[in-house]
C-alpha cells in the first residue's frame, strides 16, 4: 500500500493508476482522492468507458481530485511553447474538472486568501462548466465507424 494515504477511517488518496482503479473493489472505503485534470485523464476514459472514477461511481464512493491545475505544469509548459502568451489558463483548468459528473469534490490552492477567494469565485461561476463527453464525442464517433 506505499501507493497511497489512509486519509481517515474511509478515505484513500492515490498515488498510482494501477492501484485506484481495483481499491474501490475491495468495499473497505467511502471515498477516494486522486489525481484527474486537463493533463492527468487516465482516472476517466469514457471511450471504453474505464478509469479510477468510472469504479468509485460503480462502488458508491465519493470521489475527490487533486492537482486541479495541474500544479502548474500545463502554464509552464505553454510559456515553454509560447513566449509571449499573456492568457491566464488557471480559471478553465479548474473549471475543466467540476464539468465532470463523476467527481464529486475538486480540491484547489489554498496558499493565499486571495487565492482561495478566487478560486471559489471560479467554482462558482458554473458557465465556464463544458461537456467533458462532448469532447471525445468525435472520437468515439470515429471508433465506432472504423470497428
Amino acid at each position: 500500500m506505499s501507493a497511497c494515504r489512509t486519509t481517515g477511517q474511509s478515505g484513500v488518496t492515490m498515488a498510482k493508476a494501477t492501484v485506484e482503479s481495483r481499491l474501490p473493489e475491495t468495499g473497505r472505503f467511502d471515498a477516494i482522492q486522486l489525481m484527474y485534470n486537463l493533463l492527468v485523464q487516465h482516472p476517466y476514459e469514457p471511450t471504453r468507458p474505464f478509469g479510477a472514477l468510472f469504479a468509485a461511481k460503480q462502488h458508491g464512493m465519493m470521489t475527490i481530485t487533486m492537482r486541479t491545475a495541474t500544479s502548474g505544469i500545463f502554464q509552464r509548459w505553454v510559456q515553454i511553447v509560447n513566449p509571449v502568451n499573456t492568457f491566464d489558463y488557471t480559471p478553465a483548468l479548474i473549471q475543466f474538472v467540476p464539468s465532470n459528473r463523476l467527481v464529486d469534490v475538486v480540491l484547489v490552492g489554498m496558499r493565499t486568501v486571495r487565492e482561495v477567494e478566487s478560486c471559489v469565485g471560479i467554482w462558482k461561476d458554473e458557465s465556464g462548466r463544458i461537456d467533458i463527453d462532448a469532447l471525445w464525442h468525435r472520437f468515439i464517433a470515429d471508433q465506432k465507424t472504423n470497428a
